[in-house]
């Protein structure tokens, strides 16, 4: 059994190497996200990428009315301005901003008798 083998310089390696990756990624484009493309609109499966949410929790959740869609045949879509106010809508407050409302609230109030609590 004969085996000739060819070895490569360091120049030669990183051309063939240049080579081959250019071919992959002009045969194999990178995906682009819905949050790349500037998009106004998804569909179901980029609303998935976007909010990183699974097919079966997004059916059952707009199957309650829970998320803002439209629907166009069986196809769901999704507004991304709408989409957006909904995954922000039930925001937390930070403990500083809930402790300074309580003060405030307490501060406010007088007891029976006209004192300050």
């Amino acid at each position: 059994m004969d085996t000739n083998f060819n070895f490569l310089t360091d120049q030669q390696a990183r051309q063939f190497l240049r080579e081959e990756l250019a071919k992959f990624f002009s045969e194999n484009p990178p995906a682009t996200s819905p949050k790349e493309t500037g998009k106004t609109a998804f569909n179901i499966d980029e609303f998935c990428d976007y909010t990183g949410l699974s097919k079966q929790t997004v059916y059952k959740k707009t199957g309650k009315g829970l998320i803002p869609h439209s629907k166009r045949g069986k196809r769901l879509y999704f507004d991304k301005l709408k989409v957006d106010a909904w995954l922000l809508e039930n925001s937390v407050r930070p403990l500083s901003e809930i402790e300074s409302t309580a003060d405030r609230y307490l501060m406010g109030r007088k007891r029976k008798g006209g004192r300050p609590c």
